[in-house]
């Protein structure tokens, strides 16, 4: 996303406000970024110590195709003001996760 900005920015375009539909698809990914951080942190340790390369492969584009899918779901359906309240919520409690567990220990 910040890319994407850079690029535009960096290529003459003038900048535009982001469109409703725009808004939504990133608040989307702004909910599910630390969930996706935290399953890769906390499922993804145990399994990658052990795993091939294969394995890793596997794991890695699974995990990216349920995390497209579950933000391409949840930007189509779920309003932006909603996503706004969950993604605060899911950042508080990642920022506090992170801050008293050791969540790669496990």
């Amino acid at each position: 996303m910040l890319f994407k900005l850079l690029f535009r920015i960096l290529s003459g375009e003038p900048y535009r406000k982001a469109t409703p539909a725009e808004l939504r698809w990133y608040s989307a990914a702004l909910v599910f970024l630390p969930i996706y951080m935290g399953g890769a942190v906390y499922l993804g340790n145990s399994f990658l110590r052990r795993a091939s390369g294969v394995g890793v492969w596997l794991f890695t584009m699974t995990s990216v195709l349920v995390a497209g899918l579950a933000v391409a779901v949840w930007g189509r359906f779920v309003p932006t003001f909603v996503s706004a309240i969950v993604a605060v919520i899911v950042w508080i409690v990642a920022i506090w996760l992170a801050w008293h567990l050791d969540l790669a220990a496990r």
